[in-house]
C-alpha cells in the first residue's frame, strides 16, 4: 500500500524553538497522521508532498518461520533472515515505484524513512497504519508494543520536492541513526536502509 499526501504548510515544525521539551511535528494535510520529532522534520524539511508506503510478507511468512524455528534453532534462522531480505526487496521495489511517480510530477524524493529511525518513535505505527489502511488492505496490525504484524513488514514515509536534490547529507538514513557510533554494519561498509 502506498499514498501520497501534500505536508502542510511544506512542513510545520511546531514547537521547534520554543522552549525545553516541545519537539518538531510534520502534520500532514488530508489526513490526521503527525509526525514527531527533529530527525523527520529535518527529512521532510522543503516537501511539497510525501508518499507514505507499507510492504509485508504477510501471515504465511508467519506461519512459515513458526514452522522453521520449530524444525531447528539454525532453520529458523536462516529462514527469517530470507524473509529479511525478501521484505527489503520489496520494500525496495515500492520505493523505486515511488520514485517513478515523483519523477513523472516533475518531482524528486529522499530516501524512505521508518518509524524507530531517529527519533521518530515507533508509537506512530497504529495511525501510520490507519492512514494507509493497511490492516485490511496488507493484514498488517501492530502490538502494543508498536512493533509490526506479520514481523517482516515495513512502514516508512519519503519526502517529495520541488528541487533536484534534497541537500546531500539529508539522503544519508545513517546521519540521522541514533546507533551511527557504535554500528557494526557502518564499520563493515554497509547500511541496514541498502541505499
Amino acid at each position: 500500500a502506498m499514498d501520497a499526501a501534500e505536508s502542510r504548510s511544506a512542513v510545520s515544525s511546531q514547537g521547534a524553538g520554543c522552549g525545553k521539551g516541545l519537539v518538531p511535528q510534520v502534520a500532514l494535510a488530508g489526513c490526521d497522521l503527525v509526525l514527531e520529532g527533529n530527525s523527520i522534520a529535518g527529512h521532510l524539511r522543503g516537501a511539497c508532498k510525501v508518499a507514505l508506503m507499507a510492504c509485508t510478507l504477510g501471515a504465511v511468512s508467519e506461519r512459515e518461520m513458526r514452522k522453521h524455528e520449530a524444525i531447528s534453532v539454525a532453520d529458523g534462522v536462516m529462514f527469517g533472515a530470507c524473509c529479511s531480505a525478501l521484505v527489503e526487496a520489496a520494500a525496495n521495489i515500492t520505493e523505486d515505484a515511488i520514485v517513478r511517480f515523483a519523477n513523472d510530477m516533475g518531482l524528486s524524493t529522499n530516501w524512505r524513512f521508518s518509524p524507530g529511525y531517529g527519533d521518530l518513535p515507533l508509537n506512530v505505527q497504529p495511525a501510520f497504519l490507519g492512514v494507509l489502511d493497511a490492516s485490511r488492505r496488507l493484514g498488517i496490525t501492530v502490538t502494543s508494543t508498536n512493533m509490526l504484524v506479520p514481523v517482516k513488514s515495513v512502514t516508512a514515509v519519503l519526502g517529495l520536492f520541488d528541487e533536484p536534490d534534497n541537500g546531500g547529507e539529508a539522503r544519508d538514513a545513517c546521519a540521522v541513526c541514533r546507533l551511527r557510533d557504535g554500528c557494526e554494519l557502518r564499520k563493515r561498509g554497509i547500511t541496514c536502509h541498502g541505499r
